[in-house]
């Protein structure tokens, strides 16, 4: 267990400046982290976001044993155990996000800002509550990250995000409660931390209400109320379809398979002429803007498509000397290129876009007869589990529930 001594040496004010300063940090980066994305995978390659999230899991064990080391912890056996059990989780699931391993510095960041929110909370709270109230406080601030995302430009609201933001907290706390076990935390619980846990809840799902709530109709709906919704680019709830291809793997659409083959039946020589003037890559965030995939789902995901098998295929040129990331980049460009080629062709065939047969052979021929399944993270934010009345009554809910509780518990401290 863990004597807390803090308190004496760091006033309220500190431990919440502390906190807020971070999740500043946090807040401001967004609208740089894709440009600062594309340069580290340009110029030091992607796997760098692995190394630095598994740098700090590495920084984070050793500042544990250091101070176990030098008495400032006194950790149990079960204690040691969790926690070690809690960074293998981390570190796990850092390794599944490998393909897209930016997204692994979500652990870092709301894993720090978990410590922090306990760190201020345990000013007011002294019982197991603010575990739950530091973990509650983390996922609201993590879906606020998502819904700013939605906002800014070349941005956008992920639920996955919003998981990986949610889990972070959440590991965080059950490693101090379980692993470290303070000994300033006692039960039993108390009615403060329960009224602040359940007045959170109903935020959080007070939130999602809206996030689910918010798609393309609904947008239409308010943005004749409010003009300015219109220069937002997307909506945070996008319904669609995971289509599976034997011949190539899955990627998601807004459209039904037959519906993107009917699109570009209908619209190819009216689509290639937009891509086309568009095709420069400094375009793209223009493209964006004058065509919001809300508004029009099968032209974008075509761009979408093309932008992702060209980036890759330049990648795939500039990765001489390095076998193994032009395997990979080449992958990636051979599949985009044949999601195209099924699902787009005749927009494909009547743009500047399509391939000449002696590129597509060499790139074959690169890739080998049986290249592995491919699964395109192209509109892969798209909800496809779930309905959206199913949703809509989940954090219907839940918003209620929160709300009845936080109300009970206040009429009983007024008693």
């Amino acid at each position: 267990m863990v004597k807390e001594t803090r308190h004496g040496a760091e006033d309220e004010a500190t431990s919440w400046l502390w906190a807020g300063c971070w999740l500043l940090f946090i807040y401001v980066t967004i609208p740089l982290a894709r440009t600062i994305q594309e340069y580290v995978r340009d110029h030091g390659g992607k796997t760098l976001f692995l190394v630095a999230t598994f740098g700090a899991f590495a920084v984070a064990a050793l500042l544990l044993v250091r101070a176990i080391w030098r008495g400032h912890l006194r950790c149990r056996p079960s204690g040691m155990i969790v926690l070690g059990v809690i960074l293998g989780v981390f570190c796990t699931m850092t390794w599944n996000l490998r393909l897209n391993p930016e997204e692994s510095l979500h652990f870092v960041q709301y894993g720090v800002l978990g410590i922090l929110l306990y760190r201020a909370l345990r000013h007011r709270l002294s019982d197991p509550s603010v575990y739950l109230v530091a973990a509650l406080l983390g996922i609201l601030l993590g879906l606020i990250d998502e819904v700013i995302q939605w906002i800014v430009p070349r941005r956008h609201f992920d639920y996955r995000d919003v998981g990986i933001n949610a889990m972070a907290g959440v590991l965080v706390q059950t490693a101090i409660a379980f692993g470290i076990q303070p000994t300033g935390v006692a039960r039993p619980w108390s009615r403060r931390g329960l009224r602040w846990a359940s007045g959170l809840v109903t935020l959080i799902a007070a939130l999602l209400l809206f996030c689910v709530t918010n798609h393309d109709g609904f947008k239409a709906w308010y943005t004749t109320f409010i003009p300015a919704a219109e220069r937002v680019d997307e909506v945070t709830a996008t319904y669609g379809f995971r289509i599976t291809d034997p011949a190539i793997g899955t990627f998601y659409s807004r459209l039904r398979a037959d519906e993107l083959k009917a699109e570009d039946r209908a619209r190819a020589a009216e689509a290639a002429a937009i891509l086309d003037q568009y095709k420069a890559e400094r375009h793209y965030p223009r493209f964006l803007r004058h065509y919001p995939a809300y508004a029009d789902p099968f032209l974008v995901e075509a761009r979408v498509h093309l932008f992702r098998r060209d980036r890759y295929a330049s990648l795939a040129i500039k990765s001489a000397g390095d076998p193994d990331a032009i395997n990979e980049y080449v992958l990636i460009a051979y599949r985009e290129n044949q999601i195209l080629r099924t699902y787009f062709p005749e927009t494909l065939a009547a743009s500047s876009y399509r391939w000449e047969p002696h590129l597509e052979e060499m790139v074959q021929a690169m890739v080998g007869p049986n290249p592995p399944p491919y699964d395109s993270p192209v509109s892969r934010y798209v909800i496809t589990r779930f309905t959206r009345p199913q949703l809509i009554a989940a954090c219907s809910l839940l918003c209620l529930a929160g709300l009845a509780s936080t109300i009970a518990l206040a009429r009983r401290r007024g008693a």
